[in-house]
């Protein structure tokens, strides 16, 4: 009995089963069922079931790793990411499809069968991408030929000369290269700052249009003279005809315009013997002191700076220093107008005659007199000597040293004095207050010796 109610049990639960079980089925349930059992004794040992690709969209669990090569999607619709195989008779998909790793990370790919090495990096994946199968990269393409300067300069000299066209309605012309050698120097033009020449070229053809206002005369000629100051950018004046323009605005109907001219023409002649010789030949020297010998008050301002032109002129400059003390008595004039002018400008005269005196005494043996003319300055010359200008009483001073042989300043001794006790212990070792003290320490040596001998032959009477 107990045997046939066995037998029903076994064909009662195999009628139950689908046709499809199996004893692999049978393993595999008692194989979850093991994978379960060991769940409940350890969650953190749970493995996640590997991904097998077909060619229908699959989900991919979270954690779940997939093999490469596969298409893979978000679906926007779920948020869920999902993955198949892909389509070989679609190659239009399959050339923008990325392959991943299984970090989701994009590893490269063969693109053909006759380019099948993979890409070396992710630079060249970009350049690939960018590129292609060129082999341009950015500018240079690496299978052509560099050219060489004499190519380029070649090249250069077949375009035309001249190429006009325009870029929203403005109109533009190439520049004209007058010769083959500076085909090069025209191209890097439109990339510099303009040369000084360039700037003083333009600036002499503003003075010379007959159209200039009197301000934009004045600010070009300020400007001219920043310049000038420097030697050879002074040297190149004539050459662009700037010597002349400046002798013709000594003429000028604004006094403003005159004495700036004859200010840059004073800038460019200092120490400066070519440019000294060019405005001398010029007739420069006849320009200028009618402007110094003008007795109008108005032209004051002119005055001192063409006096400060014609002192640029005569220093170091034998042939101008003769046409000044024979042709024009320069001398004589300048000791005559002397007490009718500035104080500025008396300044400056004492300083050119002090200098033209020093260059007389270095022309001979040292102990000469000083020129005869120079005895006309002896009370101009120690008349500074009073000024509550310290630049005006070292001035003063110095040139009553350089006039002391012919001069007779014995008249003056007790200022000496009074001046020499003002500045001792004044800043001694300030080279200018040390100059003030020597000058005056051997003036009234000079003047005792001179006391000394007078006295000496009254006595001998």
């Amino acid at each position: 009995m107990r045997q046939w109610i066995c037998v029903l049990l076994v064909s009662v639960l195999s009628l139950s089963l689908p046709a499809e079980y199996t004893l692999a089925d049978e393993q595999s349930v008692d194989t979850a069922e093991a994978i379960v059992e060991e769940d409940n004794d350890d969650e953190e040992s749970i493995q996640i079931a590997p991904f097998i690709p077909t060619k229908e969209w699959q989900v991919v669990d979270d954690g779940q790793s997939i093999p490469p090569g596969l298409h893979v999607r978000i679906n926007f619709e779920t948020g869920v990411k999902e993955a198949k195989l892909l389509d070989p008779e679609y190659k239009g998909e399959a050339d923008h499809v990325a392959t991943v790793d299984n970090s989701g990370v994009p590893v490269a790919k063969a693109t053909s069968s006759d380019d099948s090495k993979a890409l070396k990096s992710t630079g060249d994946q970009r350049r690939a991408h960018h590129y292609g199968n060129s082999d341009r990269r950015g500018i240079i393409n690496k299978k052509t030929k560099p050219f060489t300067q004499q190519e380029l300069m070649e090249a250069v000299l077949k375009q035309d000369k001249s190429e006009e066209g325009s870029v929203q309605g403005i109109t533009y012309s190439a520049p004209v290269r007058e010769s083959d050698d500076s085909s090069l120097l025209h191209l890097h033009n439109f990339h510099r700052h303009p040369t000084d020449v360039e700037v003083m070229l333009e600036l002499l053809v503003l003075l010379g249009d007959i159209e200039t206002s009197h301000p934009e005369a004045l600010q070009a000629l300020e400007e001219l003279e920043y310049h000038v100051h420097q030697v050879d950018n002074a040297r190149e004046l004539d050459g662009l005809g700037g010597l002349v323009v400046l002798l013709r605005l000594l003429n000028a109907s604004s006094d403003e315009v005159r004495g700036m001219a004859a200010q840059v023409l004073g800038s460019a002649m200092q120490s400066n013997p070519p440019v000294q010789s060019e405005v001398l030949n010029y007739g420069g020297l006849d320009l200028l002191w009618a402007l110094v010998s003008n007795d109008r008050e108005s032209e004051e301002a002119v005055r001192k700076r063409a006096l400060f032109a014609v002192g640029s002129l005569l220093r170091r400059n034998p042939r101008a220093q003769h046409a000044f003390l024979a042709t024009h008595h320069g001398i004589d004039v300048l000791a005559r107008m002397f007490l009718g002018t500035s104080p500025q400008f008396q300044l400056r005269a004492v300083t050119l005659v002090t200098d033209l005196v020093s260059e007389e005494q270095e022309k001979v043996t040292q102990g000469v007199s000083p020129p005869s003319w120079a005895s006309d300055w002896c009370g101009h010359v120690s008349s500074l000597i009073y000024w509550e200008s310290v630049v005006g009483i070292e001035r003063g001073l110095q040139a009553m040293v350089k006039l002391e042989p012919v001069c007779d300043f014995a008249v003056h001794h007790n200022w000496l004095r009074i001046l020499k006790d003002r500045f001792e212990g004044n800043g001694e070792e300030d080279e200018f207050v040390g100059d003030i003290l020597k000058n005056c320490e051997q003036l009234l040596e000079a003047i005792k010796w001179t006391g000394e001998e007078v006295g000496k032959q009254r006595e001998d009477l």
